[in-house]
């Protein structure tokens, strides 16, 4: 495996994480579904955040996508309008995924090291984001603690998670 870029021709390429197979998503329900739209403003307003970690078939297996935020905010999902705050204040780790059957493999670790380097490289003190489906465990075993609760998706919930970074 391999973390590179995540690239144009990849929108599209994690489709199927998200569609229902037997009753679930692979990764995410319906109700947390984003655009490649979405993602794709993401890559263009900050690329540096924006990895794939592939197999050796160049088949992506995890992705992250994170980049400069503002404290006290929160992106919402599938936002197709999506740009950088003129003053950011933090970073904000808007999602790491990892396939099912790579978990437990360090991937989704290696992005989080990666966002931190990010994080500290553009001087910014701390990392904000959303847990989801119950994984503030994983991200509270990582340094992050759960700051409150907010809704998040449609008509579900999340945890603001944050983590102070050492600069």
């Amino acid at each position: 495996m391999r973390f590179r870029p995540f690239q144009e021709d990849d929108f599209g390429r994690t489709d199927g994480w998200c569609r229902y197979e037997g009753g679930e998503g692979l990764i995410y329900p319906q109700e947390f579904w984003e655009s490649n739209e979405s993602f794709r403003r993401r890559v263009e307003q900050f690329p540096d955040g924006c990895k794939a970690c592939v197999n050796d078939q160049d088949e992506i297996i995890g992705y992250m996508f994170c980049h400069p935020w503002v404290k006290d905010d929160v992106v919402p999902l599938d936002c197709r309008d999506f740009k950088l705050p003129d003053r950011p204040d933090c970073f904000y780790i808007h999602d790491i995924a990892v396939l099912p059957q790579h978990r437990r493999k360090g991937i989704a670790r290696a992005f989080l090291d990666m966002a931190i380097l990010l994080a500290k490289r553009h001087g910014f003190d701390s990392i904000h984001g959303v847990a989801v489906l119950g994984s503030e465990t994983y991200w509270a075993k990582h340094g992050f603690t759960v700051i409150k609760e907010i809704g998040y998706g449609k008509g579900q919930n999340g945890k603001v998670i944050v983590l102070p970074v050492v600069v």
